[in-house]
């Protein structure tokens, strides 16, 4: 798997092999018990901008914060010495969408699957995470009559109003939820829902 750098016009610049980064990284060890075939599945690439490097220097300016679904896996990328900085397993599984918040936290769609098989534990949930400590420190999975499940993939992102807009793709449902957890909006498409 490649992460590639493009200029302004779309060019391409850099390719940098993730298995080479891995390799030339404290990390290294990690992808020797990975399984034969798609063995990272990086599924995000966000730049990030300085704002967590108080947190951890591994979150400088200029480097990638990766999704790496069938490890479940959350990984920082240094382009310029073109190794893992950074390395984190946590509570969830099958992720999507990692991205910093202005609060300094991770918020990430965990899809409740797991590796290739999307061997799944029933519901998904969205995390907002303390970078330093990866702990929880807001999460959403739904209720036990209207939990939420999408296994093989899904986005999450938090808007102005404070709310966070959340995509179940697999079950054709987008929906928005306060801090709270109550839906204050959702869309159903026929497309993927069903006429219902």
């Amino acid at each position: 798997e490649w992460v590639e750098l493009l200029d302004a016009n779309g060019a391409p610049l850099e390719r940098i092999s993730l298995f080479d980064a891995f390799a030339a990284s404290e990390h290294s060890a990690w992808l020797a018990y990975r399984e034969s075939g798609d063995l990272l599945h990086s599924n995000a690439v966000r730049p990030l901008d300085g704002a967590l490097a108080s947190a951890n220097e591994a979150f400088a300016d200029g480097n990638l914060l990766l999704s790496l679904r069938n490890p479940s896996a959350l990984a920082v990328l240094d382009p310029r010495a073109r190794r893992i900085v950074w390395l984190a397993t946590g509570s969830w599984t099958g992720q999507h969408e990692p991205s910093v918040l202005a609060s300094g936290h991770l918020l990430l769609f965990d899809t409740g699957s797991t590796g290739m098989r999307h061997e799944t534990q029933g519901r998904s949930r969205v995390l907002e995470l303390d970078p330093a400590t990866l702990a929880p420190v807001w999460s959403y999975e739904g209720s036990e009559a209207e939990p939420f499940f999408s296994a093989t993939c899904g986005a999450v992102a938090r808007l102005a109003n404070g709310n966070t807009l959340v995509t179940e793709t697999d079950a054709g449902r987008a929906f928005e939820i306060a801090p709270d957890g109550d839906v204050v909006w959702e869309f159903f498409t026929p497309h993927r829902a069903g006429e219902r």
